[in-house]
């Protein structure tokens, strides 16, 4: 999928979740945060690319490094990305929130299982 498309899938999700009240009512605007992508089983790595928009949509100063690519075998407890966030952790927790529930699951099921 190609990026504009991408980015307006990320656009229409995050409009759906944002503003995140409860991330706001936690973290001061001060706070920093970074997060590792661990897969939780092994499988068929998909839709990198959308949680690394998402990043791009709600800190386009953030830092996001990816250790694999889509369709990679990945392995249980492998790390697959980081992210680091230069504006506050809220941003890694609504990020996690979109590409988990909405974005993730949607695309890996249509994906491949190893």
């Amino acid at each position: 999928m190609n990026a504009p498309n991408i980015d307006a899938i990320v656009r229409h999700a995050l409009d759906e979740d944002l503003p995140d009240i409860t991330s706001e009512a936690i973290f001061a605007p001060s706070d920093r945060g970074s997060a590792r992508f661990l897969m939780k089983a092994a499988g068929i790595l998909a839709a990198l690319d959308f949680a690394a928009a998402i990043f791009a949509a709600i800190d386009p100063s953030s830092s996001w490094t990816a250790h694999r690519r889509d369709g990679d075998a990945v392995d249980a407890g492998e790390t697959v990305a980081e992210v680091e966030a230069l504006s506050p952790p809220l941003t890694i927790t609504t990020v996690a929130i979109t590409a988990s529930t909405k974005m993730i699951p949607a695309i890996a099921a249509t994906g491949r299982q190893r």
